[in-house]
């Protein structure tokens, strides 16, 4: 194993290598205590079994209902909007995710119901007061 030849060889193309720059290498062995060497156990184990992470969800439970919601309130259906939308946001916030959709829905959704019933407790103000100065 010591024993390396210095000699030429030609290759297929015509190129000729030299053998003199190959450095020698020591093979582990069991009478060589100094080198460890693996035992045929541990070659013919498979590496041990490690449980992968469950997948994180990237998607937002509530985003479909918080765009529900908000067309809702375009179209005017508000009432039925702002229930979903706050469905909506309570769902990605029990995952702990933003639903920005959702709240900005809630607001188009609660803004023209106050002004229905501040319209309304007006109206009826009005009209009590303008019946008791007759």
């Amino acid at each position: 194993m010591n024993d390396i030849k210095n000699e030429n060889k030609t290759d297929n193309i015509g190129t000729t290598s030299n053998n003199s720059n190959l450095k020698q290498v020591e093979v582990p062995n069991q009478t060589n205590p100094n080198i460890a060497s693996p035992s045929q156990e541990s070659i013919n184990q498979p590496p041990p079994f490690q449980p992968s992470q469950p997948a994180q969800t990237t998607e937002d439970p509530g985003k479909t209902l918080g765009i529900i919601g908000l067309v809702l309130a375009i179209i005017g259906m508000s009432v039925v909007g702002l229930v979903l939308c706050i469905i909506g946001y309570k769902k990605s916030k029990a995952v702990g995710m933003k639903n920005t959709i959702a709240l900005v829905g809630i607001w188009l959704n609660a803004i023209p119901i106050v002004l229905v019933f501040v319209g309304i407790l007006l109206a009826l103000l009005i009209a009590a007061f303008s019946g008791a100065t007759k």
